[in-house]
């Protein structure tokens, strides 16, 4: 089995590095995964500290970089495309793994008839992010993720290529990401998606360039469309609360939508 770890990033020159390090410390075979690092057109030294470090660790690792910025979504795609494992793990460039590779790999076998699987997240303190679970799994179904998607905590997502196949599976038309549309999408097409409550991902706060840190007046014509895509493309799937809940989230961006215009 191969794994690709999948890790975009934009001017991450402080954190890169941490990244990095955690998937050496876990992964220590180099020809069992390899590292794919999409450049979103930086302007800082972070891959320059990147290829250092995997040069010094003969990491197997491929390099892109974007010609301008292009979003998350976008950088994903180009990671996954280019990918040559059999499983995809979606890393953000400020967060850490914290699974240990032989536990990653048991349950990639185990569920080798699932396409989509994620594993919970914990804070820098160690705790559990979210709801904790006393099940060891999860599955939930398209339905099911429609109407509950604002209630997901925070994961460790991973994609089995060998079976979805070599195309682009995040949903280009948001640029700031806006998951939930692609993995609403994708559970549609590739079959439930499995949460397994151990912990795969170390979630940090400390990058100055995260999505929560970016002004709402700035982010908002993304999640403007984002959630009337999402509304329109599932009406007929989601529950009134759910409809109501996704139509004051359009409200809400709207209100700062207009704000931005006025400044």
């Amino acid at each position: 089995m191969k794994i690709s770890f999948i890790i975009p990033f934009y001017n991450r020159e402080d954190t890169i590095l941490r990244c990095l390090r955690s998937v050496t410390n876990k992964f220590k075979i180099n020809n069992t995964y390899e590292i794919i690092l999409i450049d979103d057109n930086s302007s800082d030294n972070a891959y320059e500290i990147a290829k250092k470090f995997l040069d010094k660790k003969k990491v197997n690792f491929q390099y892109f970089k974007n010609f301008k910025n292009l979003g998350s979504n976008r950088s994903r795609n180009i990671g996954y495309t280019n990918a040559t494992g059999d499983w995809c793990v979606f890393l953000d460039s400020d967060d850490e793994i914290c699974i240990e590779q032989e536990i990653l790999e048991e349950y990639f076998d185990r569920f080798s008839k699932n396409n989509l699987i994620s594993f919970r997240c914990i804070d820098y303190n160690k705790k559990i992010i979210g709801k904790i679970d006393k099940n060891e799994f999860n599955s939930y179904s398209h339905k099911f993720y429609l109407n509950n998607f604002n209630n997901f905590p925070e994961v460790l997502d991973c994609v089995q290529k060998k079976i979805i196949g070599n195309k682009k599976i995040f949903n280009e038309g948001f640029f700031l990401g806006c998951e939930f549309v692609t993995w609403s999408d994708m559970i549609s097409e590739y079959g439930d998606k499995i949460l397994i409550n151990e912990p795969g991902r170390i979630y940090n706060l400390d990058a100055s360039n995260q999505i929560s840190n970016i002004p709402k007046v700035d982010r908002s014509n993304d999640f403007v469309k984002a959630y009337l895509f999402f509304l329109i493309k599932n009406f007929n799937l989601l529950k009134i609360s759910t409809i109501i809940h996704v139509s004051l989230r359009i409200v809400y961006y709207q209100f700062f939508s207009k704000l931005s215009l006025k400044f």
